[in-house]
């Protein structure tokens, strides 16, 4: 599972969560959570988002470079994948 989103598959992704994947980063509290889920909002997928979210993915978790998901939706300038992760409970003073 981790594989396909360092690959930004994101659709390979969505269907190995919907098996029962898991992202060991999700497990061991790592960095790759937060990078499948900024591929996600930067994307503007919020079918993948959300999923990711139920997997157990913080809203706020960081990718690599210390970004979050809401900080890639923003530089993309899409205005509905913002909402989206604040109505989900994205910390807009996360920067």
């Amino acid at each position: 599972l981790d594989l396909a989103y360092q690959a930004g598959s994101a659709a390979s992704g969505r269907a190995l969560l919907a098996a029962g994947g898991r992202l060991a980063a999700v497990a061991a509290g790592g960095g790759e959570q937060g990078a499948a889920l900024a591929l996600a909002a930067l994307t503007g997928d919020t079918v993948e988002v959300d999923a990711l979210l139920a997997a157990g993915t913080s809203v706020n978790a960081r990718d690599a470079d210390g970004a979050t998901a809401l900080h890639a939706a923003a530089r993309a300038g899409d205005a509905a994948m913002v909402g989206h992760l604040l109505a989900r409970g994205a910390d807009p003073d996360a920067a």
